[in-house]
C-alpha cells in the first residue's frame, strides 16, 4: 500500500481534440482559462466555457477533449475533501448531509463570479512565471475556499463569455472595442461598463495581459525568433511589444528567454 500523500496540486494544462477519459481517486476541478472543454459524464455531455468551472468527483469515469491551444487551470484535491464540501451551498439546499450519488451534472457545473476570476488571474500569472511551492499550496487552498463559498444562481453574463471565448480563440486578431461590443450586441459604451463590472479590467487591458501571457510562454518553451512570437501576440510593431513586454515582466523577451 503506497504511503504517498494524498494529490494537492494547481497547474496549468492543455487538452486534445481527440476524446479521451479516465478517473481520478481524488476530486478534480477544471477551469478554462482560455476557450471551452467537452466533457461526458454520467454519459451527459458537459461544456464547460471560460467563466466557470467543474467539479469532477473522484472515481467518476470521465471524458473529454479540447482545442489543443485552449488552456486549464486543474485543481488536484486532498482525498479529505468530499463532494459535499462544494455542493452544500448549492441552492437548491443541498446541506452537509447530501448524498454523493443524488448530484446531478448541473451541481457539478460551476458558474464563477467576479472575485474568483480575478483571483484565478493572478494564479495563472504567478504559475507562469514562479515556481514556488508554498505559494502554489496557499492559493489552492484559497480557490478552493473560494469556490466552494461561491452563491451558485449567479451566472457570469453570457454576453461577456461569447465576447471572452472570441478574443482567446484568436488573441492575435487586431480585436477593437467597436466589433466586440458588436459580439456582445452592445453599444461601445455599454460593452465596456459591463466588461469591467464582469472582469474589474477594461477589454483592451484584458486583451494585454493575455496576449503577455502567451508571449511568455512562447518565450520559455519555444525558439521561435521575437519578431514571429510579436506576430503570433498581436503585435505588427517588434519594438512595441518589445516595450510591453519588459513594462509586464521587468525583462526584455531576450532577457527572459537566457536567464530561464
Amino acid at each position: 500500500m503506497s504511503n504517498a500523500p494524498p494529490p494537492q496540486r494547481l497547474f496549468i494544462r492543455t487538452y486534445g481534440q481527440q476524446p479521451k477519459g479516465h478517473s481520478h481517486r481524488h476530486l478534480q476541478i477544471t477551469i478554462p482559462l482560455t476557450g471551452t472543454i467537452n466533457m461526458i459524464m454520467n454519459d451527459e455531455v458537459l461544456n464547460v466555457h471560460y467563466g466557470e468551472a467543474v467539479i469532477i468527483p473522484s472515481h467518476m469515469f470521465h471524458q473529454f477533449k479540447a482545442q489543443e491551444d485552449f488552456r486549464f487551470l486543474v485543481m488536484d484535491l486532498p482525498q479529505t475533501l468530499n463532494l459535499n464540501h462544494f455542493l452544500r451551498n448549492n441552492s437548491q439546499g443541498i446541506n452537509d448531509n447530501y448524498q454523493a450519488n443524488n448530484y446531478k451534472n448541473s451541481d457539478l457545473h460551476i458558474p464563477l463570479d467576479e472575485k474568483t476570476l480575478l483571483f484565478i488571474q493572478f494564479i495563472e500569472k504567478q504559475l507562469t512565471t514562479a515556481g514556488n511551492t508554498t505559494i502554489e499550496a496557499l492559493m489552492l487552498e484559497l480557490l478552493t475556499e473560494l469556490i466552494s463559498s461561491l452563491d451558485r444562481p449567479y451566472r457570469p453574463d453570457s454576453r461577456i463569455t461569447k465576447v471572452i471565448n472570441r478574443i482567446d480563440q484568436d488573441i492575435a486578431a487586431p480585436h477593437c472595442i467597436a466589433s466586440l461590443a458588436e459580439v456582445a450586441c452592445l453599444s461601445p459604451s455599454q460593452f465596456k461598463a459591463v466588461f469591467k463590472h464582469q472582469l474589474g479590467c477594461l477589454p483592451n487591458d484584458y486583451i494585454t495581459e493575455k496576449r503577455m501571457q502567451k508571449a511568455l510562454g512562447l518565450i520559455l518553451d519555444t525558439d521561435l525568433p521575437i519578431a514571429i512570437i510579436a506576430e503570433q501576440c498581436g503585435y505588427r510593431s517588434v519594438p512595441a511589444f518589445i516595450r510591453r513586454f519588459k513594462q509586464t515582466y521587468n525583462q526584455t523577451p531576450n532577457k527572459m528567454r537566457i536567464n530561464s
